[in-house]
């Protein structure tokens, strides 16, 4: 059977895993739950499923939970035993990544309820099929991944637990946007021995070799797994009249084998950046629904290899960012680039390197806090004493040729003052940012006034005044 080679898998898995306790589980009251609901109003309502209605409740404490009520056709025929199981099921588990019973009404002359966690995103089938904005690849792997791994440790249990209606909507996610596997009404324990329990699941995702109790096996879940990994990537439901075929494995499994994998993607985004790592994800998804049990993966395989896709096409899409972000980048350089050009000339200075790289100084408009550094002034005062040397800094277009230019030579040389904080920070200029055009015969009076003791102190103000001087 495909459970047994699960079961060997699970002796390792268990050995590794630490033990947790069951989940403590509380008893409500009837008349708790209906005023936690309003009555059960419809602004309550979240969903309605194949079993019944769920519901969001606040509790008299303030905690905000969500409630399943038994639908009325089946509270009429006294039909319940999806509840009693859920709760067999899930009383005993105690895993993240399954949505966590909290407690549970059984009042003998009221309704079964089921109270569980909150999942403040809904489930996935909505977000996958009913926003206005498809849901990125990044996130669609990460739930696959997630429910994947989900099924390995409902799978590794001893004896293993079989899901039976893996499907979109019965993944929910939380505020943070983890996915956690939930409805265990169709669950069971594949004991060693056969079941009388006749199969059951929803029309799509049904294993089509799952049509007698003894062929139960965690084979059933893969094929239904493999069903969700078509639906992720094509964006179709699992069962779509609106196309020809309806069925998603009768449309993309031939699409898949001719080696058209990319015909699958979901039209609303596009192939990932990634064509390889898009063929093995198809591959895998139509290992998983194949048609014999016995040559499906098990679960812990798919989870490894959805792992591996997963960081290779994240990497993939890494990638194309960064080449879009230098892109940018370069565009912006070669804006700015043109915007100097056309404007009057400005002082430029380039100071070298130790590996002899060059590095372009101009003078920006910059309003940044002061370093507390101070000037040299009596060398500002002369500045023929200022030691210039041509092999620290030297002027781009020709040797300073003027007081004035030796002035700013000077001051750049020495490496003091506020006037070289703005300097020194104007040579990785931002895109808003803008070169100005400098008066050389008035900029020695400028500067001098901003070293000044009597300044504003961090010589901006005269900074400012400066520019706006250089400017006119």
């Amino acid at each position: 059977m495909g459970y047994l080679s699960c079961k060997l898998r699970s002796a390792v898995v268990e050995s590794h895993r630490r033990e947790r306790k069951p989940p403590s589980v509380q008893i409500f009251s009837f008349e708790d739950l209906e005023n936690a609901t309003r009555g059960f109003s419809v602004e309550m309502l979240l969903g309605k499923g194949s079993h019944g209605c769920v519901y969001k409740a606040v509790l008299s404490n303030g905690t905000q939970v969500a409630v399943k009520r038994p639908s009325y056709g089946r509270r009429m025929l006294d039909d319940e035993a999806a509840f009693d199981n859920e709760i067999r099921i899930l009383s005993k588990l105690n895993n993240p990544r399954l949505v966590r019973l909290l407690g549970f009404c059984h009042d003998s002359n009221r309704e079964k309820l089921l109270v569980v966690e909150l999942m403040h995103n809904g489930n996935f089938h909505d977000i996958l099929h009913e926003s206005h904005e498809p849901m990125p690849w990044s996130k669609r792997l990460h739930v696959a991944l997630q429910t994947a791994k989900a099924l390995c440790d409902i799978h590794s249990i001893s004896p293993p637990l079989i899901h039976r209606d893996i499907k979109s909507s019965n993944i929910l996610i939380d505020s943070h946007g983890n996915a956690k596997l939930g409805d265990f009404g169709l669950a069971l324990w594949c004991h060693d021995g056969s079941t009388s329990t006749p199969p059951a699941g929803t029309l799509g995702y049904l294993d089509p070799e799952y049509t007698t109790p003894e062929m139960l096996s965690t084979k059933n879940d893969v094929f239904s797994f493999g069903i969700l990994l078509l639906e992720i990537m094509s964006g179709r439901n699992a069962i779509d009249v609106n196309h020809n075929p309806p069925s998603i494995v009768d449309w993309a499994l031939p699409l898949i084998k001719t080696g058209k994998a990319l015909a699958v993607c979901d039209p609303r985004l596009g192939p990932p950046k990634s064509a390889s790592c898009w063929k093995q994800l198809a591959n895998l998804a139509a290992r998983c629904v194949r048609d014999r049990s016995s040559r499906r993966p098990e679960m812990v395989d798919v989870a490894q290899q959805l792992q591996v896709i997963s960081r290779r096409l994240g990497s993939s899409m890494f990638n194309g960012i960064a080449l879009k972000i230098k892109s940018r980048r370069s565009q912006c350089k070669h804006k700015e680039s043109s915007i100097v050009e056309h404007k009057t000339p400005s002082l430029q200075y380039t100071k070298s390197y130790k590996k002899g790289n060059q590095r372009s100084l101009k003078v920006y408009d910059e309003n940044r806090t002061s370093s507390g550094r101070s000037v040299n002034t009596d060398a500002l005062k002369n500045p023929s004493v200022s030691g210039y040397k041509n092999d620290q800094s030297e002027c781009v277009d020709s040797q300073p040729t003027t007081i004035a230019e030796a002035y700013i030579v000077n001051l750049k040389s020495h490496g003091k003052g506020r006037l070289f904080d703005l300097f020194e920070e104007a040579t990785q200029p931002r895109g808003s940012e803008q070169a100005l055009s400098i008066n050389v015969s008035v900029m020695p009076l400028q500067c001098q006034k901003a070293v000044q003791p009597g300044g504003s102190g961090s010589g901006v103000k005269e900074f400012q005044e400066a520019i706006s001087c250089w400017a006119h």
